[in-house]
C-alpha cells in the first residue's frame, strides 16, 4: 500500500519541535524533518500547507496536516499508536 509522508516543519530552538519528533520515535513512526530557513522558507510552510499564518511544529500525518504538537498528540493516543 502506498504510505503517505509523515513530515514535521520545525524550527531552530523550538522545544515542542522536539517533542514533536520524540512522539513520532515513541511511536515508531518514520518521518521526514522540514526546518525553516535550512529546507524551506515560511511562505513555502504557508504555501505548501494552505494557512495564512503558521506556527512551529506543524505536523503532516499520512498525508494530512494535523496541526501542532497537542493535536498529534492527540491524535496518536486515540489511535493507540503511544
Amino acid at each position: 500500500s502506498f504510505l503517505m509522508p509523515n513530515i514535521i516543519y520545525t524550527m531552530k530552538g523550538c522545544h515542542y519541535c522536539n517533542l514533536a519528533r520524540e512522539l513520532f520515535e515513541r511511536a515508531d513512526i518514520d518521518y521526514v524533518e522540514m526546518k525553516l530557513d535550512r529546507d524551506i522558507t515560511k511562505e513555502e510552510v504557508k504555501d505548501t500547507l494552505q494557512k495564512d499564518t503558521v506556527t512551529f511544529p506543524q505536523i503532516v500525518f499520512e498525508g494530512r496536516n494535523v496541526g501542532g504538537l497537542v493535536d498529534a498528540a492527540k491524535l496518536f493516543q486515540e489511535r493507540g499508536l503511544v
